[in-house]
């Protein structure tokens, strides 16, 4: 069973997950050329999101000094994985925050209508 799900269930959901991904794009190129206003508002929020992860990696440091792989011995670590760790974790934290604030938000509109 285990060699199942090693040689045939991971590369299928690789592939399954690649097909999705692929259509979704698919779709979304075909909903901005049906609706323009809409995709200029979708560029504008990849393009905040794009400078929010950029501007995370700039500032995120890569120094092993302090941390836990300071006396471990991770040869795989490197100052540039520790930099993608702490990006994908801010912006996901970051992400978060403004879901759950734009949520509040929302929901004080609809309650003032």
């Amino acid at each position: 069973m285990e060699e199942f799900v090693v040689n045939t269930g991971i590369p299928a959901a690789v592939i399954l997950t690649l097909v999705a991904a692929g259509l979704a794009f698919l779709f979304s190129v075909i909903q901005s050329l049906m609706s323009p206003k809409q995709a200029i508002k979708s560029i504008i929020a990849i393009a905040l999101l794009v400078g929010i992860i950029f501007f995370v990696y700039t500032t995120a440091s890569g120094d092993i000094a302090g941390t836990v792989f300071e006396r471990a011995t991770y040869a795989d670590v490197t100052p540039n994985l520790l930099k993608y760790v702490t990006t994908g974790i801010v912006v996901s934290l970051v992400l978060i925050a403004v879901a759950v604030v734009s949520w509040v938000v929302l929901e004080l509109i609809n309650l003032v209508r």
